[in-house]
């Protein structure tokens, strides 16, 4: 008899934690998660834009004056610090690692950082086969054929941040792009220009930081029922 009587009561405990359970909901949000550049936020020391190195020579268009300026642009617009534009004669690509060469180039004074690199910049034009529509009396079992020809433009840039008093490299990351263009008239400037709007937003990112959206997941309690 005590047997059934204890088996009543734990059966019934079980029924009323069950009853007194709550409910949880999982609600989807997105939310900014902050992230910080090389350069930390408040940073106010001079930065020098310098030329970079070229791995070969566009006649076309002043590469190093363009990226300067669009860096200079870029800066001026996001940075609270000076920031100049100073000549510096590379001697090879090798000189990237060398900070004696960049302590001796005195292009800023302690505390100032020096923005440089690499860059390489090409084109070249891809024909491509490509199978035309076929026209009502067309041989079903020989397609019309056609060759379209593109022009393809790629930029390539390593970006060096160096002390400028002893030369020693504070960070240093690369980016790519390229584009095709149907038009094979296009300019080397416009395109150059075109490639460097979309590496930008990972240039940015890399120099100042960003806040990136993320979806999270968010569990919510609903009410206890009984």
């Amino acid at each position: 008899m005590r047997k059934n009587n204890l088996l009543a009561l734990l059966l019934a405990a079980g029924l009323g934690a069950a009853a007194c359970t709550s409910e949880m909901t999982a609600e989807k949000i997105r939310v900014e998660i902050p992230s910080t550049g090389v350069l930390k936020p408040g940073a106010a020391f001079e930065v020098v834009v310098a030329p970079f190195w070229l791995e070969k020579e566009v006649k076309e268009f002043d590469l190093n004056k363009d990226l300067a300026e669009y860096l200079l642009e870029e800066f001026k617009a996001r940075y609270p610090g000076p920031v100049a534009a100073k000549p510096v004669a590379w001697t090879g690509a090798e000189m990237a690692d060398r900070p004696e060469a960049w302590a001796k180039a005195a292009l800023g004074p302690a505390g100032a950082l020096v923005l440089t690199g690499k860059a390489a910049f090409s084109r070249e034009a891809r024909k491509a086969l490509l199978a035309a529509e076929k026209r009502k009396f067309d041989d079903p079992f020989e397609p019309e054929k056609r060759w379209a020809e593109r022009l393809n433009f790629e930029l390539k840039i390593e970006v060096l941040l160096l002390k400028a008093e002893t030369g020693e490299i504070v960070a240093r990351n690369a980016f790519e792009d390229n584009l095709n263009y149907e038009n094979t008239r296009q300019t080397p400037a416009f395109a150059f220009h075109d490639l460097l709007d979309r590496i930008k937003p990972r240039l940015l990112r890399f120099l100042f930081g960003s806040a990136r959206v993320q979806e999270r997941i968010l569990l919510l309690k609903s009410k206890e029922f009984s």
